[in-house]
């Protein structure tokens, strides 16, 4: 699968014309391959957090910008299910940092967030599709001011002649 993925994102970032869905190459192997892991995440929820998985998770992130309609609502589905598993993980167990999550990770939020809003101007096979991409777009941007809610250097200090200063 690995190898499937990568593939795809050469040819994909060599490949000139790709206009026609129907020519992109690989976009077969990698949507089942995707179906695959998605089945054996639904088994095995903490693989998602594997470390010999960031490659894929990474590989994921990019596909949610790929010209393949049908690789961005696996890739959407794939993002949802991971934060669906962090939601989970981190209500369980309340000591579990989620900075260190693969995917929780504030750049790799910003870049989620970020691919959701072009996937926004982009046509969906549906209303469930887009509705999969709103709940991304609003757990990644939540995760974000989440996460900079806890920088101290972020929160506001006091308020100087009426402006706010920020801790330095």
């Amino acid at each position: 699968m690995r190898r499937i993925l990568q593939s795809a994102v050469i040819a994909l970032t060599h490949e000139q014309d790709i206009s026609n869905e129907a020519v992109i190459p690989w976009w077969k192997e990698v949507y089942y391959s995707l179906i695959m892991l998605e089945k054996i995440l639904h088994q095995f929820h903490n693989l998602c957090f594997a470390s010999y998985l960031e490659d894929i998770w990474e590989t994921i992130c990019e596909f949610l910008l790929h010209p393949h309609l049908w690789l961005r609502n696996i890739s959407n589905r794939l993002v949802t299910f991971y934060f669906a598993v962090v939601t989970k993980t981190c209500n369980e167990n309340k000591e579990m940092s989620m900075e260190t999550l693969f995917l929780m990770r504030p750049s790799r939020l910003f870049s989620i967030a970020a691919s959701l809003c072009c996937q926004l101007k982009a046509p969906l096979i549906d209303d469930a599709a887009g509705a999969l991409i709103m709940k991304n777009l609003m757990f990644s941007i939540c995760g974000l001011h989440s996460f900079l809610g806890k920088n101290e250097y972020m929160k506001p200090r006091k308020l100087i002649g009426g402006e706010l200063e920020l801790s330095q």
